[in-house]
């Protein structure tokens, strides 16, 4: 009985799988997959350390399923901040979704594609401490990123992106926020 209802349940699935996509066209082009670089300039507030800033490197994977919207797989490593016998550095990786609200300018005959960004995610963040006295401590914790930006379409394949980002974090010791700004590129394939 229950290998019927499961043959059953398939075949009603392919049937309304073939409808919709009779129904709807597909387009492939739509779908561009990416690589992206960017550059990061992030802040934060540690216990007892005056504000230390990181400059970090971004690498990212991601696919534009449209033209207003998007995910986006990172990995990031920061440099190590030092002042005064502590220093520390992050890295981290996770997912982002991006939602684009397309700007077309026509300004004296040229073309120009502007896009807002709103982006949303949430990352894995290891935090590498070490002190004059302790030896290197590493604290892990989740990060949720919201963000805003802006994105400039040279071509069909090459695009600049201007992002701010704030990221709270959970289960870091001494750490509660980041806050980011980002300036890369992306190539679509």
């Amino acid at each position: 009985m229950k290998n019927t209802i499961g043959a059953l349940m398939v075949a009603v699935s392919a049937i309304a799988l073939s409808t919709t996509a009779e129904a709807k066209e597909i387009n492939i082009h739509d779908f561009k997959p990416y690589v992206g670089f960017d550059y990061a300039y992030t802040t934060t507030s540690v216990k007892n350390v005056a504000r230390p800033y990181y400059n970090s490197g971004k690498l990212s994977v991601g696919t534009d399923y449209s033209q207003y919207f998007g995910t986006e797989l990172f990995f990031q490593y920061s440099d190590k901040y030092k002042k005064s016998g502590y220093s520390n550095r992050f890295q981290a990786y996770g997912l982002d979704l991006y939602g684009y609200l397309p700007i077309k300018l026509e300004t004296l005959g040229l073309h120009t594609n502007f896009s807002l960004i709103g982006t949303g995610g949430f990352g894995f963040y290891t935090l590498t401490s070490k002190t004059h006295i302790t030896s290197k401590e590493h604290d892990h914790g989740y990060g949720f990123r919201l963000g805003t930006g802006i994105q400039y379409d040279i071509n069909e394949q090459v695009a600049v992106r201007a992002l701010f980002r704030q990221i709270q974090t959970d289960q870091i010791d001494h750490v509660n926020h980041f806050a980011e700004y980002s300036l890369g590129v992306k190539y679509s394939f």
